[in-house]
């Protein structure tokens, strides 16, 4: 998506806004490189009244950060969320028509995207 078309949209125009935040809060060059960056409170409830995207999947990554998937009831909008040790979460990915699978069977090798896969 080119920064015109977000601009434009009214998800890019949030994202765009949270990236001012960001370079306000944490410097301009660290901001260019984590867009979408607020504390983490901040940026939830922002999700929610904007989207009504909730968390409904986390996990925690190599680097020591959690990582939340934030989605629609219906899986219309979603965002993937990191969130760092001292609480500075930014939105690392954002989409649409979220749609879950179900998880392939422990052993038996199958694989997302194969003959006879899930």
């Amino acid at each position: 998506m080119t920064t015109t078309a977000i601009r434009h949209s009214p998800r890019g125009a949030t994202i765009l806004a949270l990236g001012v935040l960001g370079a306000a809060l944490f410097g301009a060059g660290e901001a260019a490189a984590q867009a979408a960056c607020a504390p983490r409170a901040e940026l939830a409830k922002q999700l929610e009244s904007r989207y009504g995207e909730r968390p409904t999947g986390l996990g925690l990554s190599g680097r020591q950060r959690l990582i939340e998937l934030y989605r629609t009831e219906d899986g219309r909008t979603w965002s993937l969320v990191a969130t760092d040790a001292q609480g500075r979460s930014c939105i690392v990915e954002a989409g649409s028509a979220w749609a879950e699978r179900p998880a392939p069977t422990p052993g038996l090798g199958v694989a997302y995207g194969t003959a006879g896969g899930v």
